[in-house]
């Protein structure tokens, strides 16, 4: 009996068009590129590498009626559940600092994050002059994620080596100005005296400024801030700010002056295993905008 052969699906000119574009505009020391003819995928390198236990992707498919579509993906495989919690967490947080396009609708599956995007028919786009516009919306869609990777971390380690790397550019934002202003003149909002005096970008001997020093007949105490805009390695250099400013004016000074903390968001449960080991106090969900003053946490 003779054995039977499945055909391959046949080349998809969509997918040789975004392999195409992909190849000249992704940074491949981060994304690899794999599939042929009828499939294609760009799996991100960092978080293979760094966690085993997941892959994250973009890849394009065609349904039954050779309609295409294509999704991004985080994919659980074997990873224990405080390990899917993480990299869900700092994936869901680096992606809603970034617009989903109204073409991109979140599916429900069984893997920890998946994006999808629907696209036009194979049989439309064969020899159509949308093409070049169906290439875009992938192009367009894998830079987006692309984009948010700098924000991601797959455990407390790695995100500690993104902290040591960050560099912030363009000087000082509209945000941490405005919530930098605003936590210096409410001193009650951390749970301090209303009499203290906020001083913002206050020198030490290091040649650093302090966001806000507080300060009183009787204390002292060291205040850092991060907007809304801060990504997660930030707000963990941020605990490291702290401590480093806490000591050098304490020398300064000859008296124990402590540091704390102020974030316009949320920590991820990387951020409070850090803030745990490191003991920092750390004030969560703080704006200027909505003039809460939530509870520290210490």
């Amino acid at each position: 009996m003779a054995k039977h052969t499945r055909n391959p699906k046949p080349p998809s000119p969509l997918i040789k068009a975004v392999r195409e574009r992909l190849e000249q505009t992704l940074d491949t020391t981060r994304w690899q590129l794999q599939g042929k003819g009828g499939s294609l995928s760009a799996v991100y390198l960092p978080a293979t590498r760094n966690a085993k236990k997941f892959k994250v992707q973009v890849f394009i498919s065609r349904t039954s009626d050779n309609r295409l579509f294509t999704v991004f993906e985080v994919a659980k495989n074997e990873a224990a559940k405080d390990e899917r919690e993480q990299i869900a967490s700092s994936i869901r947080n680096a992606l809603s600092k970034f617009p989903i396009p109204d073409n991109i609708q979140p599916s429900r599956a069984s893997s920890i994050i998946r994006l999808k995007m629907q696209l036009g028919s194979e049989d439309d786009t064969e020899d159509n002059p949308g093409l070049a516009a169906e290439v875009e919306k992938v192009v367009e869609f894998i830079k987006y994620i692309d984009m948010s990777q700098g924000n991601w971390s797959v455990g407390p380690d790695d995100l500690l080596e993104k902290a040591k790397a960050f560099h912030s550019h363009g000087g000082e934002s509209p945000e941490h100005k405005a919530l930098k202003e605003y936590v210096s003149n409410n001193p009650k909002v951390l749970g301090l005296p209303g009499e203290m005096i906020g001083n913002t970008e206050y020198p030490l001997a290091s040649a650093d400024r302090v966001d806000i020093l507080f300060t009183s007949p009787e204390s002292k105490v060291i205040v850092e801030v991060k907007s809304i805009k801060s990504p997660e390695r930030d707000i963990l250099r941020g605990m490291f700010q702290c401590i480093k400013y806490a000591a050098v004016l304490s020398a300064e000074t000859g008296i124990p002056i402590p540091g704390r903390l102020v974030i316009e968001g949320s920590l991820t449960p990387n951020l409070r295993i850090w803030k745990q080991q490191l003991g920092t106090i750390v004030h969560e969900n703080v704006s200027a905008k909505t003039n809460q003053s939530p509870a520290s946490l210490h």
